[in-house]
């Protein structure tokens, strides 16, 4: 037994539907070369239950059998070919299509494309799915090897040893300035306390000079009359009185007069020890 498909081609003029009742519809055919019966199968071949026709070739085939979705007859040997076949239910509806009958010939060239359609509108987007929960996180790589390490920049000027300077270690600067300096009488010694000069007079006062430039920073009170050394202990100056045996605190930062301590005897003006008798 061959089976043999429609061709399918609807002649859409030939679906005339007579009130409510569904025109016919062949999905397939298929021929029985050894019985010359033709079965097809489709819906709404006999709605009303009476035989329809099947046109085959302008010829009305005999039929063997029939119901509402198959339809088997006899058909007669023909000539290799395509044919148009019509069923005609039993409301008179038809459906007509072309059967191959007999060898299926070499398939043709594949004709010209038609025209693209027009692109449908876009439907609308769909909601967001729900985010998947977040991966493991992964080793860590390797550590890359370290740089070379650059070349070494020019080394700086030094700076001032302020230390060194304030053990009396002197260094050349500002040599060739000088500076007004005393009051309240002839100054007899000096100190540096690392960033200000303190020069002391023979008047009971003591000047804080500043270093950079001279200029005047503050006049303070000294104890005893005829004061001469200084001594800075790198917060305080300490101011000794070689005649009243008295030796004075005062605060570097502000000149504030801390206390005042009496040592017995006259005083050496540069040991700040007492002379013994």
């Amino acid at each position: 037994m061959r089976h043999i498909s429609a061709l399918a081609i609807v002649l859409l003029n030939g679906l005339l539907l007579h009130g409510a009742t569904p025109a016919p519809v062949v999905n397939n055919t298929a021929i029985n070369y050894s019985t010359n019966r033709i079965t097809i199968t489709g819906i709404s071949l006999s709605p009303t239950g009476a035989a329809p026709t099947v046109n085959f070739n302008s010829s009305n085939l005999s039929l063997v059998s029939f119901s509402n979705t198959i339809v088997v007859a006899n058909i007669p040997v023909q000539q290799p070919g395509t044919y148009r076949l019509r069923l005609t239910s039993s409301n008179n509806n038809f459906y007509e299509f072309d059967v191959t009958y007999g060898a299926v010939g070499p398939q043709g060239p594949m004709g010209p494309q038609g025209p693209i359609g027009p692109t449908g509108a876009a439907g609308a987007q769909g909601p967001a799915g729900a985010t998947g929960p977040a991966g493991a996180t992964g080793p860590s790589g390797q550590a890359g090897a370290q740089g070379a390490q650059g070349p070494s920049g020019p080394q700086g000027a030094p700076g001032p040893n302020r230390k060194a300077i304030a053990l009396l270690k002197w260094y050349s600067a500002n040599e060739a300035v000088s500076f007004p300096a005393g009051a309240g009488g002839a100054p007899r010694d000096l100190i540096f306390d690392g960033d200000n000069i303190w020069v002391v007079g023979s008047q009971q006062a003591l000047q804080k000079m500043r270093a950079s430039d001279g200029a005047i920073l503050g006049i303070f009170p000294a104890a005893g009359i005829y004061t001469s050394t200084l001594v800075f202990d790198g917060a305080n100056i300490w101011v000794a009185s070689y005649d009243g045996g008295t030796l004075s605190k005062t605060r570097a930062s502000d000149g504030v007069l801390l206390d005042v301590y009496n040592i017995p005897g006259p005083m050496d003006s540069h040991s700040m020890v007492p002379i013994s008798g």
